[in-house]
């Protein structure tokens, strides 16, 4: 989905896409973190703080890549993009609320039947395969890549090269970018929670 027509493509599958799977697309595009996190999600992970109201993420990460890494976003920071129509992260957190469904995770839907599944802690709760197959459905049913092979189609985790490239297009930096995803050991700004160290992510100046 990179490139010149790489938003023309994600409007077309957010078209074709149910409302869980397009709240889950545009945190994806918007936070830059793997499935998993954004099927984590929960609307408590927003906290006032002293300085502004803040999501505090915990990302998880494999042995290989070390500790679980730990930051904190600014509810007012701006989107990347929206076709939900949110300017900021904070807009686009209650957007996904505006279902009138009660859940504690931003990507839910409520099930015909309930059924219970290791990979999920609510009923409501889409699962991280859910999500995948939720997108793959829009994405082929949208027809926009009905010329390329199944497995040259681009999934869900792509979405994230999508935002790298919106962000740099508004001026973030690599270090403020891979610092979203989590990816740097150090941070010059950090907040205290829960005895964590907390990586507190700005947006360039301009914004």
């Amino acid at each position: 989905m990179i490139g010149v027509d790489g938003i023309v493509a994600y409007k077309a599958v957010f078209s074709a896409a149910e409302r869980p799977i397009q709240c889950a697309m545009e945190l994806e595009l918007n936070i830059l973190q793997r499935r998993e996190e954004i099927h984590r999600w929960r609307f408590d992970w927003s906290r006032n703080d002293a300085d502004g109201r803040y999501v505090y993420i915990r990302i998880s990460k494999t042995h290989k890549h070390g500790i679980a890494s730990y930051i904190r976003v600014p509810e007012s920071i701006p989107v990347a993009h929206s076709e939900l129509g949110a300017r900021t992260l904070g807009e686009l957190i209650r957007k996904c609320r505006g279902d009138g469904i009660h859940s504690p995770h931003l990507v839910h839907r409520k099930p015909k039947r309930v059924k219970a599944a290791k990979s999920r802690e609510h009923p409501f709760q889409l699962t991280p395969q859910q999500i995948s197959k939720g997108f793959a459905s829009a994405r082929d049913a949208c027809g926009i890549y009905d010329l390329l092979a199944a497995e040259q189609r681009p999934t869900f985790h792509e979405l994230i090269a999508l935002g790298e490239h919106l962000r740099e297009k508004q001026g973030w930096t690599l270090q403020q970018i891979q610092r979203l995803r989590g990816h740097t050991k150090e941070s010059t700004t950090k907040a205290y929670l829960e005895g964590h160290s907390w990586t507190t992510i700005e947006a360039p100046a301009s914004q």
